[in-house]
């Protein structure tokens, strides 16, 4: 059934304008994002009956830009196997599955034992299907795979063209043959999408849950690498021989701020574009009806500096549709009563902003960049720094050195906080600034 209208509490002067928001109840991890016939699918951990974490349901929403979303029916509900965690969606483009041609697929976790139906059951990796995007049906042999590890979780598909094979990626909680916990996976390949054979194992070393692996181009190169990252952002790059992934970097990180966790990447995206979400962990919205909300999606892309190939990450273009005015920021402060804000810069030496009231500093002698207590320290481009920050109602993303860096942060704001920018000192007069007044996707399209 459809999530009933939530009223106009209040509260809602706290709901994110162009960051997804559940209509009611508590969300966490994206799951199943993939692009199908010019819609991009937003299924999402939901609880449907309340604001805190619990009775995980596959939610769902679709959008033809990323930022404006259509809520639809919930896709995948608890059953006798548990309640319905975290996965990932691909398009079946030639039936191999044989539900039919260009079935979505849709592979998760069944939670044994977190619902009565299911104690006692173990946790195992499940498959739903659809033939219209729309409606899902559970596979009637479920699961496609077994229990292996105590809660392992989290299946992420990918098309593997060099090896012509299917791949999962997959948590586990226990390490193979230790009973060591925490920070193992598993890659797990398939011809049918339905029986899967497992090829190797290897710890990430800091992290765990939601794998992702998908590839980038290596820019000036013909040739493409492999990128395996978890939770917590962390990934390193490597090559991949059809049964091991080969890191080529130590552990790296790309997450700097106090809210992103269970990042995801599309799959099946026009021109090869790697787009990715994440969920906005700890954004919690007291006395609200929902609870919870989403980075805006990024598109990610390899990028050379001096330490190698390190992982990038922009706002998606189609964010630029949502600009309404530029915002003149040569003097010291403008206010934007909206507060939704898509500023940029390009300067030599310290910097003092504020963005809706929080301070963002850069010192130039340690390169240390803080917001809200978080830090990352610098790599200047030719002796600039550069910055692109995109402000909602409850959330800064500060993406520095095009995307080197991403800082994204939950703050709550009160009611007469000044919204808009400030320059202290003379900060602003030390480079070239532009700033956009955004408008907000909340309410249109039927939401």
């Amino acid at each position: 059934m459809l999530i009933p209208p939530v009223p106009m509490l209040e509260n809602e002067r706290l709901r994110p304008q162009f960051h997804f928001t559940a209509r009611s109840g508590w969300l966490n991890d994206p799951n199943g994002l993939v692009y199908d016939r010019g819609e991009y699918h937003l299924f999402y951990q939901h609880n449907p009956q309340g604001t805190e974490w619990g009775n995980m349901t596959w939610g769902h929403a679709v959008s033809s830009d990323l930022f404006h979303w259509k809520d639809l029916p919930h896709a995948i509900e608890p059953d006798a196997l548990g309640t319905i965690f975290s996965g990932s969606a691909i398009i079946d483009g030639k039936n191999e599955a044989g539900f039919g041609k260009r079935a979505m697929l849709c592979f998760y976790t069944a939670a044994g034992g977190t619902n009565e139906e299911s104690k006692g059951k173990p946790f195992t990796q499940c498959l739903a299907y659809s033939k219209d995007g729309r409606t899902f049906t559970k596979y009637v042999a479920n699961p496609v795979v077994p229990n292996i590890e105590g809660a392992d979780r989290d299946p992420k598909i990918v098309w593997d063209s060099e090896h012509q094979q299917w791949l999962m990626a997959l948590y586990l909680e226990y390490a193979p043959n230790s009973g060591k916990r925490g920070g193992y996976f598993t890659l797990l390949r398939s011809t049918n999408l339905l029986s899967w054979t497992r090829i190797s194992d290897f710890p990430l070393g800091v992290g765990d849950e939601c794998p992702d692996f998908f590839q980038l181009p290596v820019p000036g190169a013909k040739e493409k690498k492999w990128v395996f990252s978890v939770a917590n952002g962390n990934y390193m790059i490597g090559s991949f021989d059809g049964k091991t992934f080969h890191p080529e970097t130590p552990v790296l990180p790309t997450n700097f701020g106090n809210a992103a966790y269970a990042a995801q990447t599309y799959s099946n995206v026009p021109r090869g574009e790697v787009i990715q979400i994440s969920w906005m962990q700890g954004s919690n919205f007291p006395g609200c009806s929902w609870n919870q909300q989403m980075s805006v999606p990024n598109r990610l892309q390899l990028k050379h500096t001096a330490e190698g190939l390190r992982l990038a990450m922009l706002p998606v273009k189609q964010i630029e549709k949502l600009r309404v005015r530029e915002i003149p920021v040569l003097g010291q402060e403008v206010s934007v009563p909206s507060g939704l804000i898509d500023f940029s810069g390009e300067w030599r030496g310290a910097l003092d902003l504020q963005i809706n009231g929080v301070d963002i500093r850069l010192e130039p002698g340690t390169r240390k960049l803080r917001a809200l207590d978080k830090e990352v320290v610098l790599a200047p481009s030719s002796g600039k720094f550069k910055l692109r920050i995109l402000a909602d109602v409850t959330s800064l993303e500060i993406y520095a050195q095009d995307g080197l860096a991403w800082m994204p942060l939950f703050h709550l704001p009160k009611p007469g906080d000044f919204k808009g920018i400030r320059f202290l000192g003379d900060s602003g007069n030390k480079g070239k600034f532009r700033a956009f007044e955004l408008k907000g996707v909340w309410g249109d399209d039927g939401r």
